[in-house]
């Protein structure tokens, strides 16, 4: 596993919640682009299972031939392997996603919070910075989470 601290990308871009949120995915466009990858070799793969089990009834099992059956199986074993792996590897790329955009998140907003330094306080109540620090940070991993998952399919 990678370590979860990240070098300082630069400044984030703070023009609103869009523009913040495209500032993350270009930082870690690697990875969303390769859960997206994994995801669509996944979905292939569920796609294909009940197509090979239909073809092997349909020519395997009606012309009762032995040898078509028993390679057949080792298609369906090998593409069911296939299907756990790239299941396995969709979901590090989205928990990798997740833990990115939160930890970056979590440095935006504390590189913030020294800058304002003493007038922080003046300027928000510490249960809005505590909410940016959890819920909001939890939202926007969720966020990148899902789009490499929701692309792939």
């Amino acid at each position: 596993m990678r370590p979860r601290h990240l070098d300082d990308p630069g400044p984030a871009d703070s023009r609103g919640p869009g523009s913040y949120l495209l500032w993350l995915a270009r930082h870690q466009w690697q990875t969303l682009a390769l859960g997206a990858a994994w995801g669509v070799v996944w979905m292939v793969t569920q796609a294909l299972v009940p197509a090979l089990v239909g073809w092997t009834i349909d020519h395997a099992l009606v012309a009762r031939d032995g040898s078509l059956l028993l390679w057949m199986s080792l298609a369906l074993l090998l593409l069911g392997v296939l299907q756990a792996a790239s299941s396995i590897l969709r979901h590090r790329c989205a928990v990798s996603n997740f833990l990115t955009a939160a930890f970056r998140t979590v440095d935006v907003v504390s590189q913030q919070a020294v800058r304002l330094g003493a007038t922080l306080p003046h300027r928000l109540s510490t249960g809005e910075v505590v909410a940016v620090g959890t819920a909001d940070m939890a939202r926007i991993g969720q966020l990148m989470d899902v789009s490499a998952r929701g692309s792939g399919p």
